[in-house]
């Protein structure tokens, strides 16, 4: 079946200009947490530090499932609607 161009942008605008957006914003968010180390003696404060990066980085590895999940199920409902 044909996809319109309005279809197509509409789809680009609303749902491919984002996501990219979001990865990037994450990308950078997760290299920054990621390339930091505590230098010398751990006090208090590098040790919560840590645990927040830990949890960031948690977070973020199960937005990226929930996401990669939710994306799958949505081509595969569009594709099984289409068959009909």
């Amino acid at each position: 079946m044909r996809v319109s161009r309005f279809n197509l942008s509409l789809m680009v605008v609303t749902y491919f200009l984002p996501m990219s957006l979001l990865t990037a914003t994450y990308t950078t968010i997760g290299r920054e947490l990621w390339g930091q180390q505590a230098i010398g003696e751990a006090t208090e404060v590098q040790r919560e530090s840590i645990k927040s990066k830990r949890r960031v980085r948690l977070f973020l590895k199960l937005q990226k499932e929930k996401l990669a999940k939710k994306v799958k199920y949505s081509f595969g409902a569009k594709i099984a609607n289409e068959k009909l």
